[in-house]
């Protein structure tokens, strides 16, 4: 039997295995080759180290069985490692499922809760349906609107929608002024109910107070700026006009009937176009048409909004006509 020609020896301070020559009965002395340690090997007893915490082997067959012993940790690593990647997927597809069921738990039992609530409030919606009466219904809301026009006409603020209606609103708050005189109060009237930059005078004569208002048509009605008008015949244009005057009458009379108010001129102005004897052109404020109202001959106050139908209108005297003396002119 022939021994090997090398032997394994362990470093005794990292545990790097070195291999050298196999010579029984020899000293070497050796320099690990990775942390640099000196020690002596002697092949026949233990080794004689130079330094501290050193160690060797005692018999030539020491480096054999370290081999074995690092191969078979080497194995034990392997198959620990080997055993861990195989578990590691089962274990997460178990720890995903859980958190699935879980999830899913929730989310079952979150749709039955909502599910319930809805069925709950299908359940109370046929109910108030089914007790609704229509009969019952239509007469409460008869009733409803019979309660909002009164008091509508009773010129409560709540009830005040358009700026007429709130218009309307503070002239009746102005007419029950107590703290004015007639004349302000009528003023003051007149300046609410008459169209934006009329011009307004109040006077008293024998048969009471007399109230004069000239409105410019353009703060009335659109496609009367300066000298233009939207219409196309003078027929038209006195038609609109008429209108506008009976709805001013109306409000004026309607709150200033009770204040000794006994006549009412009211004058519809437009800018025309004005020739001289010169042949020049030139553009004056014009009243075109102006009426006159005795509080004496009013019967009733009726009206219709929606119709622009007011009763001043049936009592109308005319002070001023001057619509056969203009003439359109198309551009």
């Amino acid at each position: 039997m022939t021994l090997p020609r090398h032997i394994i020896v362990i470093c005794p301070r990292c545990q790097q295995r070195l291999r050298i020559p196999n010579l029984e009965g020899k000293t070497f002395k050796i320099t690990c080759t990775f942390c640099r340690k000196q020690f002596e090997f002697n092949n026949k007893g233990t080794p004689s180290v130079s330094g501290r915490n050193t160690v060797g082997t005692n018999t030539r067959n020491s480096g054999y069985q370290s081999d074995k012993t690092s191969s078979f940790g080497t194995y034990c690593l392997f198959v620990i490692t080997l055993s861990l990647i195989s578990i590691t997927p089962l274990l997460a597809s178990h720890i995903i499922n859980s958190v699935h069921r879980n999830y899913y738990n929730k989310l079952q039992k979150q749709s039955q809760r909502y599910q319930s609530e809805i069925e709950t409030i299908k359940k109370n919606h046929e109910s108030d349906l089914a007790a609704i009466d229509p009969l019952l219904l239509h007469a409460s809301a008869i009733q409803e609107y019979s309660d909002n026009w009164f008091r509508r006409q009773q010129f409560d603020p709540h009830y005040a929608l358009s700026d007429r209606e709130r218009a309307l609103v503070k002239m009746r708050s102005l007419s029950q002024d107590k703290t004015k005189t007639v004349e302000q109060i009528i003023r003051d009237i007149a300046i609410e109910s008459a169209p934006a930059d009329s011009r307004i005078k109040v006077t008293r004569d024998d048969t009471g107070l007399r109230l004069d208002v000239d409105f410019p048509m353009s703060s009335v009605t659109e496609g009367e700026n300066g000298i233009v008008t939207k219409h196309l015949t003078i027929a038209s244009l006195k038609r609109e006009t008429l209108e506008l005057i009976s709805r001013v009458t109306y409000d004026m009379f309607q709150f200033c009937g009770e204040l000794d108010l006994s006549t009412i001129y009211v004058g519809c102005r437009h800018m025309v176009q004005v020739e001289d004897d010169l042949g020049r052109t030139y553009s004056k404020d014009y009243i075109l048409y102006k009426v006159r109202l005795n509080r004496k001959d009013i019967v009733a106050l009726k009206s219709n909004p929606f119709l622009n139908e007011y009763s001043t209108r049936d009592y109308f005297e005319i002070e001023l006509d001057e619509f056969d003396k203009i003439k359109i002119v198309e551009r």
